[in-house]
């Protein structure tokens, strides 16, 4: 399917079906009027229908991606989620016979869940060959039901580390079946209205205002340590050429990675920046070794 730029309209959930089509019009408006060509919508898994996603065709919507927190149905029907993983299934397959690009959204940190059902609900999403998943860690938002379990110590969040760590395994099994996935941070800006965003105030969680780097500049940190672990010799000195997009994931968020090198494998590394390398590859010379 060609790639097309698209602009995101926002969630479809709570919008009357009476009301869609104008909300369709506006979004088209607002594509048009930034110069993109296609349509991202978002919506609960039970609310897709065939008449719905006919409706999107119309209207320019190239792809839908099913606001879901985890594939786990036990997990959801604790927390009342309006829908089960018989939905994501019924609902994802819709989308793919109707030939329009299927995206998910999926949590780390939910309540209840282990590293294991978030890698399990990976594995079930897989199944559907989806062109995009976007990732959230589980962040405390004030005046939530999460919130007062937080306050009446019955919901533990994330460390910062923790979230990192298990947004990147995700990301791992779903680039591994050649799906993208992304983590998005404290707030997707682009998918609040100004006002949704004077009410948020997070209380609680692994919050960082680059959240998304950190993930990108760790998935970086163990492609570069993966390669110096197959030199036999004890590295002591390393270039690191990369695309100029590249060179602030690879030295780290605030020269982490740098320094962790530095710290953990006493390794100087040298980071270069070079266009002729495409964006997400690297190449690596070693400059020096540690004598025996």
């Amino acid at each position: 399917m060609k790639e097309y730029k698209q602009y995101y309209a926002g969630s479809l959930t709570k919008v009357e079906q009476s009301d869609r089509e104008k909300f369709l019009q506006d979004a088209n408006k607002k594509m048009q009027s930034e110069g993109l060509e296609k349509i991202h919508v978002s919506i609960e898994p039970r609310k897709v229908t065939r008449e719905l996603l006919k409706l999107l065709k119309q209207y320019n919507v190239i792809t839908v991606e099913l606001e879901i927190k985890i594939a786990n149905n036990f997990i959801l029907k604790k927390y009342k989620a309006n829908y089960n993983m018989e939905d994501i299934k019924k609902a994802s397959k819709l989308i793919k016979r109707s030939r329009l690009k299927l995206g998910y959204q999926l949590m780390v940190g939910f309540p209840d869940s282990t590293r294991i059902d978030e890698q399990e609900s990976a594995k079930y999403l897989i199944k559907f060959r989806p062109s995009l998943v976007r990732i959230y860690p589980v962040l405390v938002i004030e005046g939530t039901e999460l919130a007062e379990s937080y306050k009446n110590n019955e919901y533990e969040p994330l460390l910062l580390t923790q979230a990192i760590e298990r947004c990147k395994e995700l990301i791992y099994m779903f680039n591994k079946k050649s799906i993208k996935a992304i983590t998005v941070g404290i707030l997707d800006e682009e998918r609040l209205k100004d006002d949704e965003k004077k009410k948020i105030k997070i209380i609680a969680g692994p919050i960082h205002k680059d959240f998304p780097q950190l993930v990108e500049d760790s998935i970086w940190y163990d492609s570069i340590v993966g390669k110096i672990k197959k030199y036999n010799n004890k590295v002591k000195e390393v270039k690191v050429e990369v695309n100029p997009k590249n060179v602030d994931n690879v030295i780290g968020y605030e020269n982490e990675n740098i320094t962790k090198f530095k710290d953990l494998y006493l390794v100087e590394m040298q980071v270069i920046p070079n266009e002729k390398i495409k964006p997400g590859r690297s190449e690596m010379k070693i400059l020096t070794i540690y004598e025996d």
